[in-house]
This record gives structure tokens, sequence and C-alpha cells, in this order.
């Protein structure tokens, strides 16, 4: 081989290795990039979210329900919810970009209109959860704490450039706001919120301005009043300042405050309102009130100054409300407080401190010597009830601390006048320790009556502790007092009740108690009356004796006198360990009479027992016997119209509404063989009744049978004797009665019956006869003495005697037991036509019970006289 041909194989050779590397070279290169772009186009696409963002979220403590894949770009989060031991957030949908998207458009500063994160239907609940003491806290440093925002804003403002949350609502402390819209966008956020306020609603709209690196800018609207807060947060100067405003129509109130690094109170702070007018519209202000008045307070060198004057009323000359000035210069530092001046006035009330008033906030007083409270009352000029008289309360606070006190009260009072009771001079002195508190008063009402009171009660141990920090009151069972009331007469309670008690009376009573006890004790009261109680009269001669002795009271006699007959209760009222009485009582009388008013008279024996526990455990239960009663009055001048909606117009015809006794149980049986006897006009009858009162006091429901034993319906022209008559109440209609009464009598030839029937709301009346006649016929025969027949006919004359002897006979009805003559007289006429043509007539007068005389004029045309004496009634 020639040389030639050796130098062509070499140089062939080297040039196809460099070509084999070069191919390789370039597709390892193209591998590569298909490699990479196959792993961006995995991590940019969101087929992969589902997998990645639940494990996510449950390490963040998030939950939700649903993901959702919106387009490429963007994805969807549905029912989320995030709950700490401080708060639980709820999230209807939250949707945001995809992360390689979100990236991008911070990278490529592309944030464009679309929010980077969106939440709708969203709800903060923030539990109770006890935050710490900020002046303790050393996690809060003002001037640290912005500069860390100020370090921490723009990266957050270059991650999240626009943010929107909507529909959402923020639950505290049983409090609710809903927020319509919280938005951000490159560092201005906007916040609007509505609650209701004494029924208004109120809106507000807040403004935060992030984007300036050494200042944040802070303003809110409030809505509908038009307050307005502006604010201003900054560093410069090596200190921390903020400034602001609120204003409102007229009011403005400045303040500032300077917070120096390392420390978390300000170098310096103030408020100031130099002259503000709040009126009616103010919220938490009444109507027709207003407050006037100026406020300045300042901070400097870890000390305080605070200047209040006020003067609130009303901006109506026609409201009730009082006119009160206050004036209130308090100083202190972070260990005491100093009230400077209290001053309160009003009409009514004058209040004020002698000298200032110096405490720590531990509650020790620190004041060398005692300081007097001065409280003046006026009583006729307050506005709450009628009285008359001053009152004067001097309280005397010795130095001490709030656990271990030491205060003297003194109240004194004369010509003390207040719901109908008279005092001529009050003295009550009150004194109050760390060991216990005690109180002595003594009353003097007109005519000498005087009261006494003596009450002390332990607060050893720890209750002053467990009352200021607990807010435990007390063991009420451990007081220890006395009441005493020395042989006085009853003529000064008298003159204050006057409508309900007369003159007259003793009363003595010395109680005393201890532990929960009575101790000893008696109450006597002789010789007191009342003025006539409707309808049963005025009670006479009134008696009590009461014993008191451990748990009970025992009722050795508490009676009356109704009518010259004696009702009395008898008893005892114990008290459990939780003093909830136990009644176990009874009353008991014969003859009383029930009700005694002008031609009606209701007399009764009565057994009533009250067993109860507790005064809305009760129940009356018992028994009325009705006897020896009369009406000689029309029905209508005793019997309420019906109605079934009011109670005192529909059968028992009363409630007692008042609490606790409307919700007593009553049972009680009321009965009466002939208890009463009816003279009223056109009506002469016995009555018998057999009826149960059950239910409560205040829905009392009467069940039973009112029965008419024997009796006569007179008209003009024809007396009815009563066969039957009676008004039932049933369970099925315990407020409608239903009548049922058959008379019947032999008039003019005629056999006369008269039904009445139906409801006491819609009672009916029919006539019968034989031989028959029509309803009007019989009706104008016995009213009017129209006979249908021409048998006998009456002159005008004739009608008009018996008109006149029918009004004459009712007149005498009414004069009750002087009107015995109606009583004894017994007359009957036209019960028949004799053969002459001629009305019949029977007359009877009883001279003695069951014995009489008698004078008829028969059919037959004949008179008669006699002599009848009934010797056996069955």
């Amino acid at each position: 081989m020639s040389a030639k041909s050796e130098r062509d194989v070499t140089t062939k050779i080297p040039r196809s290795l460099v070509l084999a590397k070069v191919l390789l070279r370039r597709l390892f290169f193209a591998a590569a990039a298909f490699f990479l772009l196959f792993c961006v186009l995995v991590i940019a696409a969101p087929v992969w979210m589902p997998w990645v963002v639940r494990p996510v979220a449950g390490r963040l403590g998030v939950e939700f329900a649903e993901y959702e894949r919106l387009g490429y770009s963007r994805f969807a989060l549905h029912d989320v919810l995030m709950e700490r031991d401080a708060f639980r957030l709820s999230v209807e949908t939250a949707e945001s970009f995809q992360p390689v998207v979100w990236f991008y458009k911070i990278i490529t500063g592309r944030s464009g209109e679309t929010d980077f994160f969106r939440a709708d239907g969203w709800s903060l609940t923030l539990h109770d959860v006890e935050a710490p003491d900020p002046v303790d806290s050393a996690d809060f440093i003002p001037y640290e704490s912005f500069k860390l925002i100020e370090k921490k804003l723009p990266l957050i403002i270059r991650l999240l450039p626009r943010a929107t949350m909507q529909g959402g609502h923020i639950a505290f402390a049983n409090r609710e706001v809903h927020t319509p819209i919280l938005q951000f966008r490159s560092g201005v956020l906007i916040a609007e919120a509505e609650k209701t306020v004494a029924g208004r609603p109120v809106k507000i709209k807040a403004e935060g301005d992030f984007t300036a690196a050494s200042e944040i800018c802070f303003s809110s609207t409030l809505r509908p009043y038009g307050a307005v807060l502006s604010a201003t947060v900054g560093r410069g100067g090596g200190v921390l300042r903020v400034k602001g405003d609120l204003t409102w129509e007229e009011n403005r109130l400045d303040f500032f405050s300077t917070f120096e690094p390392g420390r978390q109170l300000p170098k310096k702070a103030g408020i100031e309102a130099k002259k503000f007018d709040l009126p009616a519209t103010a919220p938490g202000i009444t109507q027709d009130g207003r407050i006037e008045g100026f406020l300045k307070a300042s901070w400097e060198h870890e000390s305080y100054d605070v200047k209040l004057d006020i003067s609130a009323g009303p901006g109506k000359k026609s409201s009730p409300l009082p006119k009160v000035m206050m004036q209130f210069h308090g100083r202190g530092t972070l260990e005491w407080m100093a009230v400077e001046k209290l001053k309160i006035n009003t009409p009514w009330l004058k209040s004020y401190l002698e000298e200032p008033l110096q405490f720590g906030y531990g509650g020790k007083i620190l004041n060398e010597e005692s300081v007097s409270l001065h409280v003046d009352v006026d009583l006729e000029k307050q506005p709450f009830f009628t009285a008359s008289g001053t009152l004067k309360n001097l309280v005397d606070i010795a130095p001490g601390y709030a656990m271990d006190p030491d205060i003297t009260i003194t109240t004194t009072g004369k010509k003390i006048e207040a719901f109908a009771v008279y005092c001529e001079r009050i003295l009550i002195e009150s004194g109050i320790d760390r060991e216990q508190v005690n109180l002595t008063s003594q009353i003097l009402f007109m005519e000498g009556l005087e009261m006494r009171a003596e009450a002390s009660l332990p607060m050893g141990g720890d209750a002053w502790g467990s009352l200021f920090k607990e807010r435990k009151l007390p063991d009420w069972k451990l007081l220890k007092g006395r009441l005493m009331v020395e042989d006085a007469g009853l003529e000064p309670i008298a003159q204050m009740f006057p409508e309900l008690l007369s003159d007259g009376g003793r009363l003595s009573a010395d109680i005393s108690f201890e532990g929960g006890e009575f101790k000893k004790g008696r109450l006597s009261l002789d010789g007191a009356s009342t003025r006539p109680l409707m309808p049963a009269g005025p009670m006479r001669d009134i008696r009590a004796r009461l014993g008191f002795k451990g748990r009970s009271v025992i009722v050795e006699e508490l009676s009356c006198k109704l009518g010259g007959e004696r009702l009395t209760v008898e008893g005892i009222i114990e008290l459990d360990a939780d003093m909830i009485p136990l009644f176990n009582l009874t009353m008991q009388g014969e003859n009383i009479p029930l009700i005694r008013q002008p031609g009606f008279v209701v007399r009764s024996d009565i057994d009533i027992s009250l067993h109860g526990e507790g005064m809305e455990k009760s129940s009356v239960t018992g028994l009325i016997r009705l006897r020896d009663s009369m009406v000689v009055t029309d029905w209508r001048s005793i019997t309420p119209r019906f109605s079934v909606e009011s109670p005192q117009r529909r059968p028992p015809f009363f409630s007692v509404e008042q609490e606790p006794f409307a919700g007593w149980d009553v049972d009680i049986n009321i009965e009466g063989t002939e208890f009463l006897s009816a003279r009223a006009p056109a009506f002469q009858g016995l009555f018998s009744i057999e009826m149960v009162l059950e239910g409560t006091l205040a829905e009392p429901v009467l069940i039973g049978n009112l029965t008419v034993d024997s009796g006569l319906v007179r008209f003009p022209f024809a007396s009815l004797d009563i066969e039957h008559g009676m008004v039932s109440i049933t369970r099925d209609a315990p407020f409608v009665p239903r009548l049922s009464l058959v008379a019947s009598s032999r008039t003019y030839g005629y056999d006369v019956e008269m039904h009445l029937h139906g409801t006491a709301y819609e009672p009916a009346l029919e006539f019968s006869s034989h031989p028959p006649l029509s309803s009007q016929a019989i009706l104008l025969m016995i009213t009017a003495g129209e006979l249908p027949r021409d048998e006998l006919a009456f002159t005008g004359q004739q009608k008009a005697t018996k008109l006149t002897f029918y009004i004459v006979r009712n007149l005498l009805a009414g004069f009750g037991d002087n009107g015995d003559l109606v009583r004894r007289l017994n007359v009957r006429s036209g019960e028949n036509i004799s053969r002459q043509g001629r009305e019949t007539f029977y007359v009877e007068f009883m001279l003695l019970p069951g014995l009489g005389i008698l004078a008829e004029y028969d059919r037959f045309d004949a008179f008669n006289f006699g002599v009848k004496w009934r010797f056996f009634v069955r």
C-alpha cells in the first residue's frame, strides 16, 4: 500500500468519530430538553393537584369536602373548615390560582384584574379564650411590631397582590357582625361591616393604606350616624407615632400617642374633646336625651390625669328624665389612682366627696384618715313615684383593703311619705368591716308607732374575697337579727290605708332569728277592723296570735268577725332547708255571710284547708255548705252579663291573676239544701246547690247543678208553679250554664205550661196549654188578660186593678225580711171560670207555721171559708 493510501485511511477514521460524537451530543441535549419540557408540563398540568392538596391541607389543619378544577389555571375547594382553640373558620367556596400560575404571575408582575385568592360565604367564630394582658405580655412591643410589619409588608403585597372575601360573618361574645366584603388591592385594604344596634342597622366602611413603607393610614365611616375615624401610624425620628381624630357632626375627639423602642406603654398620649354635644340620635342615648361637656386625658412619665365634665338631660321639657351634672377629676399611676373631685347633682340627688379618695388597684384605700361621701335625696323631686321628705346618707370610708373594709353608713330622714306610708323619723346605721355587716334601724311612724330592727351578717374567712373575686354572695343563713314593736296603736297604719283599715287595734311583736331559724318570737294583734269589703262587708274584731320557733310560724289564732259571726284560721307554716314555705292551714266558720248587699244575702258554713309546698305549689280544698240565704231583688242586678271570653262574666265569676296565687289549685265542694229563698219580683222559690269548684285560682271552673226545689213564676194574670228547675254546668262546657225549667198552672180553664231551656247566653222560652193555644195567645192571656174565649172578659178597670195588685206585691217583696206579709199571703185567682162566667180565686194567710185561714170562690159560684192546718210535710 502506498503512503498516500495510508494517509487517507488515517484521516477518514477521526472524522467519523467526530461526527458520531456530535450526533450523540445533539441527541442527549434533545432528550434532556424533552425531559425538562415533560417535567414542566407535568408540574404545570392540574392533574396532580387532587392527590397533593388534601394531605398538604391536612398538615395545616384544614379540611374540605370537595376539590374542583376550574380550567387549567385555577381550582376551588368547597366546604372548607379550619378549627383551633381560639377560633373556627368555615368557607363555603375558596378559589385560587394553580401554584405554577401563581408564581408565574408574581415573577412576571402580571397581577392583572383577577384575584389571586377569593372566598365566598365565610364565617369566623372567636371562642371565649382568655387573652393575655397587654401590659404583662412581652410579645407585643408597638415600635418593634410596626417595624416587623414594615419588613414583611412588601413581601405580602408581592405574594398576594389581590384578594377578595365576601358574604362573611364574624361571631364573638354572643354578638354577630355581618361582613359583606373584604378586599386587598396591592397594599390597600377595604372592609365593610353591618350590625343592628338598638333596632337600627349600622354600617361601617374602613380603608387602610399599607403602600407606604414607613406610614399606615386608616379611615372608617359609621353609617347612618356619619361618624368618621381617621388615624395615621408612622415611624420616624426613632419613635412610633399614632395620631388621629374621631368626628361626628359638630363633635371632634383628637388623640395621639408616642412609643419608643423596647417599651410597651407610650411615652406620651392624650385624648381631648374640647366640647361635645351628643344629640338624641347618638347610639345608647334615649330618644329625648342629650349629653354635653368636655373631656381631657393625658399620659406622661407613666402617670395620667383625667378631667371630665358632663351635663346630661332630656331634650324635651315633657320628658320625665332628670338633668344630671357630673364633675370628675382623677389622676394616678400604674400603681394607684386618686379621685380628686367627684360631684353629682340632679334635681333630687346631690352627692359629693369631702376630700380626695386615693386607692391602689389591689383595692387598698391609701388615705391616712377616713373619707366621707355625702348622698342627699329629696324624695319629692324624684320622678319615679309619688313621695315627700328628705333622706341624708353619710358614708365614711376608713383606710384599708376592699377585702378588709371598714365603712359606716348613716341614713337619716324626717317626714317621709311614700306608697301610702308615713314615717315621722327614720334612723338607720350600718357598719361594714372584715368580720361582719351590722345594721340597726329605728322607724317612728306618727302617733307613736315605733319599729326597731337589728341585723348582722358574719363576713369572716374568705367571704369578702368570694364576693369581689367570684361574685359569690354570702350565706344568708348566717344572718342574725331582731324585730320589735312594743304595744303600739294601729291608728298610723289605718291613716296610711284609709280605704282598707279603720281606726283601732293594738300591735306587739318581738321576733329574733339566727342561723336561718327563728330563735323565739311572738306577734299579737287585737281589735283591728277593716272598712266594708264588698261583697262580704267589714271585718271586725281582728285577732292574731303568731308564734315563731325554729323553722315554723305557728298560727295559734287568726280570726275576725263577719256579720257578727267569727271566722278563724289555724295551722302552721314551716320552712324547709331551702326556706320554701310549707303550708298547713285551716279556715273554719259557721253562718258566715259571704255576700251582704241590699236584697242579696248568702251565708255559709266554711271548712277550707290550705296545703302547699312553696308559694307556687299550693292547693285550696274543703267544703262550703250554703245556708239561710235569700235574694229579694231583681236577678239582673246580681247576675253579671255572661261572656265566655271574660273570667269576671262567666261561672264562677271571679279570677285571681296575681302571682303566685294565680297558679294555686282549687278543689272545693259547694253544697246546700234549700239554702236560698228567692223572693224577687215575678218569682218566688227555694234553691239547692251541689257543685264543685276546681281548676286554679286564675282559671277556676264550677261544675254541678243548681236546682229549684219549689217556687212560683208570677205574671199579672196568672201564677205558675215550678215543677222542675235546674241550672247545670258540665266539664264538656264549663263556662256555658244550661237552663231547664218547667212551670205549670191552671189558668182560666186552661192547663198552661212554661218551658225555659237553652243556655244562659241564648235562653229560649216556650208556652203550651191544654186545650191547645198558641204561645202568643197564652202570653197575652197571662200578661194582659186577653182570654181566647168569650166565657169571661175583663173590663179596663179590672185589668188595671190586677196590674196594680201585681206591682204592689212585687214592691212588698223588695222589703226583704220586713216583707213578711208577702211570705204569709198566698193569693191565686183565675184558675177556673165559674158557671156564671166569673174567675175563681183562692186566698190563704198563714197565722203560724202550718196553721192558716183560707177563703175561696170556686167554679160552682160558692164562697168557702175555713182553717188550714198542715201537720205533715213530705
